[in-house]
């Protein structure tokens, strides 16, 4: 996975 932006994101979503 080169998007690293998306994980960020979507860890981001989970922490939330």
């Amino acid at each position: 996975l080169k998007n690293k932006k998306t994980i960020m994101y979507l860890f981001q979503n989970i922490l939330v």
